[in-house]
């Protein structure tokens, strides 16, 4: 059985950036509680726990903690909100997203309408719009935009885990909305490497494997971009994966999300190394 596997794998540089900021801080503090979940994976929330870097619970209210936003960001007024009551408070948000943060608030305060093209209920697009006093625009559907206005000055800006060329079909139709319009290309560019890595497996594989969170966008992209062309499974789990669906001479892909950790591949290959011989490829 052949296997392909798409590079990079494993995390993205954001979320190595933001567990070895949690790790840092369990060691100096002995307690540390993530607001929200730290990444979009629960095999990895469920290591970090056992670790004894626990989410908050949604009702339990913390005071004189110390307490990490999560890799996706927080609105400003929540952070606000923690440091009230004498927490600690440690920045995971990755880079990249607080670039967006950032420009989403350069933008407001320069009269531009603010658009932010990404999924309305995801925390990272939360946060983002939070920058713009809540008074930005989410563009989730090309249907969203035939409901904007006319501005004469609009600024786009993308959720960091959004499908290019899905981003592009919307920016198009955006164009006749406003009389100046700056765009700004935001998604993370191992996003988009990785979705490039996606289109070239479809073209090998005849059955791809998409690991990792099923509540990770850039994941679920993965997959959809994928399913597109071949059989294609999105696992959170060894035990998710079937023997039925592979044959010895199969062509396997196998890409992972950003937040899914390098581990997992292995238990992966392991698996597929138990059926068949494996030869493996590296894209």
């Amino acid at each position: 059985m052949k296997v392909y596997i798409a590079t990079p794998y494993g995390f993205c540089s954001g979320v190595k950036k933001s567990i070895s900021l949690a790790e840092k801080i369990l060691s100096l503090k002995g307690e540390v509680y993530t607001l929200g979940a730290l990444v979009h994976n629960p095999k990895v929330i469920e290591e970090l726990s056992k670790k004894g870097i626990k989410v908050l619970g949604k009702d339990e209210i913390a005071e004189g903690k110390a307490l990490i936003v999560r890799a996706h960001g927080l609105p400003q007024r929540d952070i606000d909100f923690y440091k009230s009551l004498g927490n600690e408070i440690y920045d995971a948000t990755c880079p990249l997203v607080k670039k967006v943060q950032v420009l989403a608030e350069y933008l407001k305060n320069n009269k531009y309408k603010v658009i932010i093209i990404g999924e309305k209920n995801h925390p990272e697009v939360i946060g983002i719009l939070s920058y713009t006093d809540n008074q930005g625009i989410v563009i989730e559907y090309e249907s969203d935009i035939e409901k904007v206005e006319y501005y004469p000055k609009i600024g786009v800006v993308f959720q960091t885990t959004q499908s290019f060329d899905n981003a592009i079909q919307k920016v198009n139709l955006i164009m006749n909305k406003g009389k100046e319009i700056r765009i700004f290309n935001t998604i993370c560019p191992e996003t988009i490497e990785r979705q490039e890595k996606a289109k070239k497996l479809s073209k090998i594989v005849d059955v791809a494997l998409v690991l990792g969170g099923k509540n990770s966008a850039n994941t679920r992209r993965l997959y959809i971009t994928l399913s597109l062309k071949v059989p294609t499974y999105h696992i959170e789990n060894l035990e998710e994966i079937d023997k039925n669906w592979f044959k010895e001479d199969s062509k396997v892909g196998i890409i992972t999300g950003t937040s899914t950790p390098n581990n997992f591949v292995e238990e992966v290959l392991a698996l597929l190394k138990s059926l068949y011989p494996l030869e493996i490829h590296l894209v």
